[in-house]
């Protein structure tokens, strides 16, 4: 057991639990995670350049140290406690380097496996250990290998470069090869069963440790110099945060660790700002992901940060009326991207005008780029995305957008989508009122009009919202629906679709499963990599908030126990689950734990939006 204390300012709560794991960023794409012992072949220390990601280091070890006895979570930096030994953890804001110290000399054993984050080839792998500039020098080349012929990545070689500066100047070269095991790899089914040989590079006795990272010597060298140059600002990130009024103690620590952990999903990589869906692996900004995530920076006054955001998307906007579904793009196509940008710029607008404004931080030449903008993806989607005044997709298209051995493909024509295309029509309505364009404002109306007649008649079958045309399976995203475009139904058609779901979706420990759980597809247990579970019962810890968010807005009094029940598990998670102050991705649906990404933008998000909803 470990014990885990969050400790910020006057705040300070603890509990002994059974893991340790925790995750920093440096805001421009990299992030350090570590555990007392390596879970996952994705921990360690990782940057990004030009949105490629690169993993270094793979764990710092105290030899002859006991293990880790408390984690001290203070947002900013992570501090371990082995027994009389303290080690702290920091990544500076805006820099490929970490800093690692301890409160008195000790030996430290620095293991490697640098490579593009995904290249899981072994063979081709070289190190070189050598000084430089007062500096160690672990130059990592990788080189094609015949051996690696059945390898799915690139065969391109690469060159990465990791600079130490230490309070000695001893060091000793190991330079073995081992096997390390990872069980969060294994549990998650891995086809190497969770193992990977991994470098031992060198050992040092001493107390303070700057690394800087890069694919160029020279530059990993300058991050070292400029972080030595400014060590005690570096030392330093200014922390802002909304606490909470009239919050439960440990409910307003977890609110304010989701608000950390959003804030260092934000990155800046190569001049393009975005959210990384999660950590370890969704290093990549998703579109759909990171609209739904921006409400909650909104909450946060974040508007021109949010701003920004929305209207680089919207200048992304495709011939067919989409948005790319991630930067870097993908070969998975998003049917709901477009749709939460637009959902997530009426939300700002909104915002705005309630505060009196909007003029501010929109102008009016702005609102007529987003109406012209809007009009033109309305206009392509209905060309290319519709049939019978019905919004279509493909199969994996959908946020549910992974495969099994189910051919249950979701496509066609599914709710969330046509409540997406809805809120799509009323923004436009709103954007032609904004502008005094009555022909917009009317050709909006009689879109809005006709498509939700036809929803309704499609969707609503007296007792609950059809997942898709054709389709009575039941799953949450009914609650998406009522989040998306309330007007849909009429409130009392809300709480009989409500009651009639729940019965089939509830997990007693505070969540809903991804699927009707007597539908003959529904999977109890996380299945990991192969996906049968991960639309097909896994709990989503972001619909689930979004979910009891709805039935707090809908009827508080009547729906208390859900919404108590999956605030209560969210926050546990966020604390006492998972990653150490991060609220991961899915649970499984026949008990809570933490699975998928430990780090989960839009979990962060929706939770930091559920708070608002409850407490504001």
């Amino acid at each position: 057991m470990t014990k885990i204390i969050h400790s910020l300012k006057k705040e300070r709560i603890e509990k002994d639990i059974d893991n340790d794991c925790f995750i920093l960023t440096n805001n421009i794409g990299g992030y350090a995670s570590f555990s007392n012992k390596p879970i996952s072949k994705y921990q360690g220390v990782v940057f990004n350049k030009d949105f490629e990601v690169f993993k270094t280091i793979d764990n710092i070890e105290l030899l002859g140290a006991p293990p880790v006895d408390t984690v001290i979570n203070s947002l900013d930096q992570i501090t371990r406690i082995r027994g009389h030994i303290k080690e702290h953890f920091l990544m500076p804001k805006d820099r490929n380097s970490l800093i690692y110290w301890l409160e008195e000399n000790h030996t430290i054993k620095l293991t490697f496996d640098c490579r593009k984050l995904f290249d899981m080839r072994e063979w081709g792998r070289g190190y070189a250990i050598y000084e430089e500039e007062g500096k160690v020098i672990i130059e990592y080349d990788k080189k094609n290998d015949s051996r690696d012929h059945g390898a799915h990545h690139s065969s391109e070689e690469y060159k990465i470069f990791i600079a130490i500066a230490a309070d000695t100047d001893n060091y000793n070269k190991i330079g073995a090869w081992r096997e390390e095991y990872y069980k969060f790899d294994e549990d998650r089914g891995f086809v190497d069963r969770g193992k990977r040989h991994i470098y031992d590079a060198l050992s040092l006795n001493c107390k303070t440790l700057v690394i800087g990272f890069s694919t160029n010597k020279d530059e990993a060298i300058s991050e070292v110099n400029y972080v030595l140059e400014n060590f005690s600002r570096a030392k330093k990130r200014e922390l802002n945060f909304i606490y909470g009024k009239k919050i439960y103690k440990e409910i307003n620590m977890a609110y304010i660790c989701t608000q950390n952990s959003l804030n260092q999903l934000v990155q800046n990589i190569s001049n393009v700002i975005g959210i990384y869906s999660g950590i370890w692996w969704f290093c990549q900004y998703w579109t759909r992901d990171t609209a739904v995530s921006l409400k909650a920076l909104m909450l946060d006054k974040k508007y021109d940060f949010v701003k920004d955001i929305l209207f680089d998307y919207i200048n992304r906007l495709e011939k067919d009326g989409r948005i790319l579904n991630r930067i870097p793009r993908s070969d998975l196509d998003s049917a709901d991207g477009v749709g939460w940008v637009f959902k997530r710029l009426g939300d700002l607008i909104e915002i705005l005008e309630k505060e009196g404004k909007l003029k501010k931080f929109i102008s009016d030449e702005d609102i007529n780029l987003a109406k012209k903008k809007l009009k033109k993806a309305v206009k392509d989607l209905v060309k290319f995305h519709t049939k019978d005044s019905l919004a279509i997709n493909s199969k994996n298209e959908t946020w549910m957008d992974t495969s099994a051995r189910t051919h249950d493909f979701r496509d066609g024509a599914r709710i969330e989508i046509q409540v997406l295309r809805l809120n799509m029509y009323k923004l436009l309505k709103k954007l032609g009122k904004l502008t005094k364009d009555d022909r917009t404002f009317g050709e909006a109306k009689r879109l809005e009009d006709d498509m939700l007649k036809k929803v309704r008649k499609v969707f609503w079958n007296g007792n609950y919202l059809n997942d898709g045309k054709g389709d009575r399976t039941i799953r949450p995203n009914v609650f998406l629906a009522y989040y998306i475009y309330p007007e849909l139904l009429s409130d009392k058609e809300w709480n009989d679709c409500f009651d009639n779901v729940l019965l089939s979706l509830w997990c007693d420990w505070g969540g809903l499963s991804s699927i009707d759980k007597k539908n003959k597809l529904f999977t109890p247990k996380h299945t990991g990599e192969n996906n049968l579970s991960y639309h097909r019962g896994d709990s989503w810890y972001w619909l689930n908030n979004l979910a009891a968010l709805c039935m707090n807005k809908l009827d508080k009094e009547k729906y208390s126990v859900y919404v108590t029940d999956i605030l209560d598990a969210s926050t546990k998670e966020i604390l006492w689950k998972g990653c150490v102050g991060c609220h991961a991705e899915i649970s499984s649906a026949e008990e809570q734990e933490s699975w998928g990404c430990l780090d989960q933008a839009w979990s962060n998000a929706t939770f930091i939006e559920l708070i608002d909803e409850i407490f504001r």
